[in-house]
């Protein structure tokens, strides 16, 4: 994507994609990573006709996505962490986290 492109997105789709990516970076380096230093994070951004697709990859073993607690349940309210992953999927047109080899894989589409 070209930076005029990203300057016309809808603000609400913006917002969405920052949010997303974010929680999905931060996910990356603190789950995925460990915090390892020596460790990579990996971003792509492509577009797919009028989708805006974004990967992150990290160098870690992965997680089960539907093992992940609703936030929104009466016993995770007040639970410091663990809203990275609702948010992704609540913001993005799709979410996927396709096996690797070489770590753990989220694919977003926006």
């Amino acid at each position: 994507m070209s930076l005029h492109e990203c300057q016309s997105l809808e603000e609400t789709r913006w917002f969405n994609i920052l949010i997303a990516v974010t929680e999905a970076v931060n996910n990356a380096i603190i789950h995925g990573n460990k915090s390892n230093p020596a460790k990579q994070v990996t971003l792509t951004v492509a577009r797919d006709g009028n989708d805006i697709v974004i990967t992150v990859l990290d160098e870690g073993v992965g997680f089960n996505p539907a093992a992940v607690r609703d936030p929104r349940e009466p016993e995770n309210l007040l639970r410091e962490g663990g809203r990275g992953v609702f948010l992704i999927q609540a913001l993005a047109k799709s979410v996927e986290y396709p096996k690797t080899p070489g770590g753990s894989l989220v694919v977003m589409r926006f």
